[in-house]
């Protein structure tokens, strides 16, 4: 389904934390973010009052006066807000540059940054001295976040960024990470927005640029998911301009190659055809991009062109791709789980498992790419799918906890001693179809404690659910980390799909 209001941005607000509701360790960290002693600021601007001169000695007295330091730093900022209020110094940038210090040594944050606004506007000569002290500031609150992601506090991550973003700004960096945690937050339009205010950031530093070429490719696999070519394949150019006037040749035809591959996956295939000769022309001797364009034309109905052109790779043979087979469609869809768009792989693999549903690797890939998605309902729908099929697979036992965990749903413990029960798990599992006959070998592995021999009933399935054949293999009695190989066969015309059975 396409999404069709992708630019309509509908923000998951969480309010920033005051200075009162910061954590003691946050709070520790801003603190130590500051610099230990209060100086004159470098960029050349003067107290320009007596209250507000007062106010900095009170700043210099609470560096070395532990003991007294939160009053010493309240009076200066009773003292500079009265010498702006009463005195009539609201046009001093030093008064407001004192009064965003002592916010500072207060963890003040949305008090620190009102006043070195004010700063930046009255006295512009102070803002790489000032973007220094927010960006000091903006670390310790992003490496605070950062470690609320790893424990999966996402809602609070989310409160505290807000106070990381509002004080720093100056670098791509800032809004990728607040992109990186609406994802997480399962709030897309804030990530798309936060991606796209990335890439409007004029950061020419190398992290820089390597943090907005990220977050363009996210913003072109986005676009494709939703089926919105034109702006996927916008967002790559970029990707390929950024890496041309770098010289970066690698970088430019891996966007290239991306874009060749979003006109196909879309559709396009006119467009595609184009991309493909581009990427031809500079590497004529690479057999993926012809039979990329063999596909192209067989997906056009062009078969003679298409034969053509897996003619002339000569030893590769002259046989056209089927690109409607399972096995083209999982091919496709794990060179795009390795290029981490993992909506659009999850696609392939369903579209395989429709041409095919006996094909155990289009499941497995499923539950991979809905696992990388973090998308709970559909890995568990994925997982029970598997072992309904598959009693004994642990890994599709692993993706149903992982499913429920994803969601925060108690049934992961359910789930969790289900795959403790497991007494073997039958694996490495290989299904060869041909006419009126089903092939399956496989190996049964011992776990962490012996297990009883076992029989295992496999079942052969046509079209309409019923079982055509089955065939009953013996398992025998296994010692932790042992195995033993075996072999099921239906012979009967007319099966499509297959599971098995702890007799």
């Amino acid at each position: 389904m396409r999404r069709s209001c992708l630019m309509l941005f509908a923000f998951a607000w969480a309010a920033p934390l005051t200075a009162q509701e910061l954590s003691p360790e946050l709070r520790e960290l801003v603190l130590r973010a500051q610099p230990i002693q209060f100086e004159d600021p470098e960029c050349g601007i003067k107290p320009g009052h007596f209250r507000v001169g007062g106010a900095a000695v009170y700043i210099e007295t609470a560096m070395g006066n532990k003991s007294n330091r939160e009053r010493l730093l309240e009076d200066s900022r009773r003292t500079v807000a009265e010498a702006i209020t009463d005195d009539k110094q609201g046009d001093n940038p030093g008064a407001w540059y004192i009064l965003g210090r002592v916010y500072l040594y207060q963890a003040d944050i949305r008090g620190a940054d009102s006043s070195f606004i004010r700063v930046e506007a009255l006295a512009p000569e102070c803002t790489p001295e000032v973007a220094t002290l927010r960006r000091n500031t903006w670390i310790a609150i992003r490496n605070y976040t950062l470690g609320q992601m790893q424990r999966s506090e996402v809602d609070s991550a989310l409160a505290t960024y807000r106070l990381g973003l509002q004080i720093y700004r100056g670098e791509a960096d800032a809004y990728y990470v607040m992109a990186s945690i609406q994802r997480r937050a399962e709030n897309p339009d804030s990530n798309l927005y936060y991606l796209n205010a990335a890439l409007g950031v004029e950061d020419t530093t190398e992290s820089g640029v390597r943090v907005r070429r990220n977050a363009v490719r996210q913003l072109s696999r986005i676009y494709a998911d939703a089926g919105e070519v034109d702006s996927a394949v916008k967002y790559l150019q970029v990707v390929a301009d950024m890496a041309a006037a770098k010289d970066d040749t690698t970088s430019l035809w891996s966007a290239q190659s991306q874009i060749a591959r979003t006109y196909f996956t879309g559709e396009r295939y006119p467009e595609a055809l184009v991309a493909f000769r581009v990427l031809a022309a500079s590497k004529p001797d690479n057999q993926m991009i012809q039979r990329n364009i063999a596909s192209v034309f067989q997906a056009m109905g062009q078969m003679d062109s298409a034969q053509a052109v897996m003619a002339g790779l000569g030893g590769a043979g002259g046989a056209t791709m089927d690109t409607t087979s399972a096995r083209f469609l999982i091919g496709r869809g794990v060179n795009k789980f390795q290029e981490q768009n993992y909506q659009a792989a999850a696609v392939d693999f369903i579209r395989a498992l429709e041409t095919e549903p006996s094909n155990r690797l289009a499941m497995i890939n499923l539950g991979l790419a809905y696992n990388n998605l973090k998308d709970g309902p559909k890995l568990v729908e994925v997982a029970e799918r598997s072992i309904a099929r598959e009693p004994l697979h642990e890994l599709s036992y692993q993706f149903l906890v992982q499913g429920y965990v994803y969601q925060r749903n108690n049934k992961a413990n359910d789930a969790t001693n289900r795959l403790d029960g497991l007494p073997i798990t039958i694996d490495s599992l290989t299904v060869q179809d041909s006419p009126g006959l089903m092939t399956i070998t496989g190996v049964a592995f011992g776990r962490d404690k012996p297990a009883a021999a076992i029989n295992l009933v496999f079942e052969f399935i046509g079209e309409d659910g019923a079982v055509l054949a089955s065939s009953e293999v013996a398992i025998p009695a296994l010692e932790p980390k042992g195995r033993s190989e075996f072999v099921a066969q239906g012979n009967v015309e007319g099966i499509v799909n297959w599971r098995y059975r702890v007799r």
